[in-house]
């Protein structure tokens, strides 16, 4: 019984193993320094215009604190986590 499982065992690993190169993504070609620079752009843009809301956010929640000022600082502060982590 027990040799019976380490066989099972050994045979899919070799199986697995065999497969695992076949699904290797091709690695993709390296981006321009023009693309490169538009990317940055982009993303540096995108994140300017993230992190004035948040502040923004943040500012009207401290002078005017209540239940929905928190909520639209919670919300900003959400947006830029999504786009950073």
């Amino acid at each position: 019984m027990r040799h019976l499982r380490f066989v099972s065992l050994l045979v899919s690993s070799v199986v697995l193993a065999a497969l695992a190169p076949a699904r290797a993504a091709a690695p993709a070609a390296a981006p321009t320094p023009a693309e490169a620079k538009a990317f940055i752009e982009g993303a540096e843009s995108k994140l300017l215009d993230l992190w004035i809301a948040q502040q923004r956010a943040a500012w009207v929640y401290s002078t005017f604190i209540t239940d929905d000022t928190e909520t639209i600082q919670a919300e900003a502060n959400q947006k830029v986590i999504d786009e950073t982590v």
